[in-house]
């Protein structure tokens, strides 16, 4: 195929590095805008490999050119999103009559370390650098350079033989190359599994009593979807123990049969099959177990695409177009490459390829903890295959992360003064609250194994969601509206009893762990009623008796901020400090300021309302972490929270200076 001379001279061995000192992704993922750090790369120097003077210049070779017109594709798309986002400025994407108008295409690598690379404008104006477009290069799988370069073209259908052919490639290597993964050995199988058949060869598969047995068992990490669901009641029991045809089972479990048979798996566990679906019993025991199945398992099959269990693992991936593409080595040897387009936002973080938080099965709760727990996986998603373990995160075209998503927790959120543990758990409890949740009442359940892990680490007893040895910075977390929009829905009140009004697991929005200063409050006790035999899941009670700074509250009505459309310009004040008062944060209500100054005021006629000091801040010894908390409609003398704020130290007056003037209560 046609490629030009400009391109062919492109050397992709010796591309420079893009130096830059901090990244804008605004307003969407198809314009990602870089400021360039100009103590590495001089501002009146082109900070790459000089491609074409302009767009006009572009486009025009690539009528001629195949690898010019790929690159063409992802411009094209940039400018359609620049102008949409931008309109005022967009008249600087325009080429002039003179070259020197428009704005010059230079290419640097790929910043995921991947093969291929990125190619940017550069705009001296605004001092900082666009992306445009991202190649990256694959080998057919007999190429000579299959060695060198590891990705392979992505078949549309993924179910092919190339495909899972490449399943067990990534499995075998994993098994006998990587040091920090674990040895396949057979282990404990589960207490119910699926028997696909291996010894009889039967095409049908049984749900077979394990009974203390050892062998290889693959998980199935999956979405069930809103209907029309495939489980074992107790009704079904015996009739799925005597066989089940494949032609009964939903595409994402035949799938999942067909992948492990491939890699010569004979037990594979699905939860809606091996868990008996209408008996409460049998439910929470093998619930409590479920971390232990993922993290014993040979293999984690994550259909990461299927929206319910009729789609299927093998979902038809969007088509790609490859370009051949020859390059001549340093030792004259030519390679016969196939370039293909990148998706911006891919192209420029390996955080974001990990993560994957746009499949339908990274929006899943339950799934969070699978995903962790599992010591390997092969993610079925969207674009293509991905395969995770403890070594390396890699997918079909060739992309390569070091280790896997944050060691087994998602690290950062709001972070922990405590120890790093404590950290881990703040991030996962961040991830975990954006994800949604079928049944109500699965909240803790479906975290119960991630929190079962990390008490062991933490050294310290799991209080409904916290921790008993940094209680006082748990409970002050925040509220921060539902995943759809922070600001401008209401989380829905749960129905049935979740977990005491303390616990982040109350709230049925996106849930933060802050990082406080000192504490200023202390926890006196503690206790919580586990609805059955595990701790760690579904509770009946729980209440916390603190002793603290308890300061009356009352409603501050000033005119509505212009400023901020949308949010409440409703303050709480204490007696003393400015009249003005702070902005409150109510747990359930991210609304219109008629909402909060409503139903607010309709809580305060009835009961009044305090804020209970937790903290100093971090960031700042005069500003002060506090719980809203009013009395509880319940027969026992107890309060309960309502939401979070921040209170000055002028609005405290002596209150927490005496610690004899501190009131003994209890949270329910």
């Amino acid at each position: 195929m046609a490629i030009c001379s400009l391109c062919r001279s492109i050397p992709l061995p010796r591309l420079p590095e893009l130096f830059w000192s901090s990244r804008e992704l605004a307003p969407l993922d198809d314009i990602q805008r870089f400021y360039l750090d100009t103590t590495r790369s001089p501002a009146d120097e082109v900070p790459g490999f000089p491609h074409h003077p302009n767009f006009d210049a572009l486009s025009a070779s690539a009528a001629g050119c195949n690898l010019c017109g790929l690159i063409s594709e992802s411009v094209c798309r940039f400018v359609d999103a620049y102008q949409k986002a931008h309109p005022a400025r967009a008249p600087y994407l325009r080429d002039g009559d003179d070259p020197k108008d428009g704005l010059p295409l230079w290419l640097t690598r790929r910043l995921d370390g991947g093969e291929g690379f990125l190619v940017f404008v550069h705009s001296q104006s605004e001092a900082c650098a666009y992306l445009v477009s991202g190649i990256g290069f694959c080998v057919e799988d007999d190429s000579p350079a299959g060695s060198i370069f590891c990705g392979r073209p992505v078949d549309e259908e993924p179910g092919t033989k190339r495909t899972l052919d490449q399943a067990v490639a990534w499995v075998e290597d994993c098994s006998e190359t990587h040091a920090h993964c674990d040895r396949p050995e057979e282990t404990l199988l589960p207490s119910r599994v699926l028997d696909l058949g291996c010894a009889s060869r039967s095409d049908n598969v049984n749900l077979w009593e394990a009974d203390g047995h050892r062998g290889y068992y693959a998980a199935l990490s999956h979405c069930w979807g809103q209907s029309g669901h495939f489980t074992t009641t107790r009704a079904s029991m015996e009739a799925r123990k005597r066989g089940i045809r494949m032609d009964e089972l939903p595409k994402t479990f035949r799938d999942a049969v067909v992948i492990a048979r491939r890699l010569s798996i004979c037990y594979l566990w699905i939860d809606s099959l091996c868990i008996c679906q209408d008996d409460p019993e049998d439910w929470e025991r093998e619930s409590a177990k479920m971390a232990a199945v993922y993290r014993n398992a040979h293999l984690t099959i994550a259909a990461n695409a299927a929206v319910n269990n009729a789609a299927g693992c093998f979902v038809r991936r969007p088509g790609r177009r490859h370009v051949p593409f020859d390059f001549v080595a340093d030792n004259g040897k030519r390679i016969h490459l196939l370039a293909f387009g990148i998706p911006l936002e891919q192209a420029v973080s390996t955080e974001r390829r990990v993560r994957m938080d746009k499949e339908p099965l990274s929006r899943r709760a339950w799934a969070l903890q699978e995903r962790m727990m599992a010591r390997r996986i092969l993610h079925c998603s969207t674009d293509q295959m991905y395969y995770e373990c403890n070594e390396e995160f890699r997918s079909e075209d060739g992309f390569r992360a070091p280790g896997r998503a944050n060691n087994g927790f998602p690290v950062g959120g709001w972070g922990s003064r405590h120890t790093e543990e404590h950290s881990r758990w703040s991030g996962t409890v961040g991830e975990y609250t954006r994800r949604q949740l079928t049944v109500a009442t699965d909240k803790l359940p479906a975290i119960s194994g991630m929190a079962r892990m990390c008490a062991a680490r933490i050294g310290a007893e799991y209080v409904a969601g916290l921790w008993s040895n940094a209680l006082i910075e748990g409970l002050g977390w925040m509220g921060l509206g539902t995943q759809e929009g922070v600001h401008n829905n209401v989380p829905t009140l749960p129905r049935h009893y979740i977990a005491p009004s303390w616990s982040w697991a109350s709230y049925t929005g996106i849930a933060a762990i802050e990082l406080t200063g000192p504490d200023v409050s202390t926890v006196l006790d503690y206790h919580t009623s586990p609805a059955g035999s595990d701790p760690f899941g579904r509770l009946t009670d729980g209440w916390v008796r603190i002793r603290g700074p308890l300061i009356p509250l009352s409603i501050v009505d000033i005119p509505d901020d212009v400023s901020r459309p949308g949010r409440t310009s409703m303050r709480l004040r204490t007696p003393w400090g400015a009249p003005a008062g702070e902005c409150p944060s109510f747990d359930d209500i991210y609304g219109c300021r008629p909402q909060v100054m409503s139903l607010v005021q309709s809580v305060q006629s009835l009961m009044p309302l305090f804020a209970l000091v937790l903290s100093q801040s971090r960031v700042n010894a005069d500003f002060y972490k506090a719980l809203i908390v009013a009395a509880d409609e319940g027969a026992r003398p107890a309060m309960r929270r309502l939401g979070s704020m921040g209170l000055k130290r002028d609005m405290l007056g002596e209150a927490v200076d005496n610690p004899d003037t501190f009131t003994t209560l209890m949270l329910v």
